[in-house]
């Protein structure tokens, strides 16, 4: 499968699980991104608040801060910043789950490469060019953009996308993520 180019991004990835952060942000700098890996919530905040970043992504299920609570201190810090939670437990996260306000994708696990970097780039499509090159703000951060991002749940019947809201939408099933117009 061949993975569509897109522009190199500066990434913050927060994962307790040593092998998935090391195995997904080995994936990422293999596409020309630039990974800050942190092991915990408290850590990933931290780098947050030390450096730009053009996305946050996050495990769901991790001790102290989970990636709901880091999603929320994110969006409290930089509220145009995209959030995007990854998690192997996306099947139980419910369509009116309150903290859904503070993600903008779902990456439910096990993904692969192509749904990664579609995940990416529909979130930073409007990035002119990454925030680490020159350490400026982003103009992400500070416009908005378009409707919820969309991504296939395994096993929820139907190739279809589903919005971070749990919503199956109607378009290309064969999408992987798409922003809702």
């Amino acid at each position: 499968m061949t993975v569509p180019e897109s522009t190199p991004r500066c990434l913050l990835l927060i994962d307790d699980d040593a092998a998935c952060r090391t195995t997904i942000a080995f994936l990422l700098q293999r596409l020309g991104h630039t990974v800050k890996a942190a092991e915990n919530g408290s850590v990933g905040l931290t780098i947050l608040r030390q450096m730009p970043v053009d996305v946050v992504m996050t495990d769901l299920n991790m001790p102290g801060l989970t990636g709901w609570d880091v999603a929320r201190l994110a969006k409290a810090m930089r509220p145009r910043l995209p959030v995007v939670l990854v998690t192997g437990c996306a099947h139980a996260i419910s369509p009116d789950q309150l903290e859904l306000q503070f993600v903008d994708a779902i990456l439910p696990k096990p993904f692969g490469v192509a749904a990664m970097q579609a995940v990416i780039g529909a979130l930073t499509r409007d990035l002119s060019g990454t925030v680490c090159a020159d350490g400026s703000e982003s103009p992400w951060l500070t416009q908005g953009r378009g409707g919820p991002t969309t991504f296939p749940v395994p096993g929820n019947g139907s190739d279809a996308p589903v919005d971070v809201r749990g919503i199956p939408m109607d378009g290309d099933a064969s999408a992987s993520t798409r922003l809702a117009a």
